[in-house]
């Protein structure tokens, strides 16, 4: 059920359903769209996981060799939690899900990319209507058939996050196949799911930077090669932390 008068059910099966949330096809008012409903008691879930990762921290802490646990898990413990309360505050995400469409529909430095982004139709605490894309497959549900991504499609892709990257400041972080979908025959890209997303600050910023003129095509021997993919890491992790 969802708090969204209006809206109807309109498949007995979801289209997809995961730990957080189902997504099920539905009418709104006359129009066809998908549904996004958070899964019954899932922020109690998510409360209590991240109270366990404290208190199995603390408990791990009073051991000499583990000393210090506390405070590396309390301290990611904290980053998640931003991440998890606006994970489950669907509201939140269609938000982050207009923001991202206004940034590649109708936006002349992105037009050649040809990205989509569904509209937000409706959207709750506990349930995001967005438009339904008729036509359009999961990269999943195409590579499961057999199709291949092409270079075409990949360049676009690279494309749209290194813009959301230094363009934006603004990105997605929940980038897997089954979050990107293509219209086979336009070969247009659809972005979905925009529960987790980060503003990236000056200091990682200035990091992926530095970290991109220091990388030659060649390195001069495996040490200097370990120190660059070392710090291409750190990069990579502070640009998928929520506090940054």
């Amino acid at each position: 059920e969802t708090s969204l008068p209006g809206m109807k059910f309109t498949a007995d099966v979801p289209l997809s359903q995961a730990s957080v949330a189902q997504v099920w096809r539905c009418d709104f008012n006359g129009v066809p769209g998908c549904v996004k409903a958070l899964n019954p008691g899932i922020r109690d879930v998510y409360a209590a996981d991240l109270d366990t990762m404290v208190e199995v921290a603390r408990m791990v802490d009073t051991f000499d060799q583990a000393r210090g646990a506390a405070v590396t898990l309390g301290a990611i413990g904290g980053k998640l939690q931003a991440t998890v309360h606006a994970e489950v505050d669907l509201s939140k995400e269609a938000a982050q899900q207009q923001r991202m469409r206004a940034a590649f529909v109708g936006e002349p430095q992105t037009a050649g990319l040809n990205v989509t982004v569904p509209a937000v139709v409706a959207a709750t605490a506990d349930a995001l209507v967005s438009e339904y894309l008729d036509g359009f497959e999961t990269l999943a549900s195409r590579q499961r058939c057999g199709h291949v991504v092409t270079e075409d499609i990949a360049r676009r892709l690279y494309a749209a996050f290194g813009y959301m990257i230094f363009g934006l400041r603004f990105m997605q972080i929940d980038a897997h196949t089954g979050n990107v979908m293509i219209d086979p025959v336009t070969q247009r890209i659809a972005l979905i799911d925009f529960g987790q997303c980060v503003e990236i600050s000056d200091a990682v910023m200035a990091g992926v930077a530095a970290l991109v003129g220091e990388c030659p095509l060649t390195v001069p021997n495996d040490a200097e090669a370990a120190r660059l993919l070392r710090k291409r890491r750190v990069c990579l992790v502070l640009l998928a932390c929520p506090a940054v």
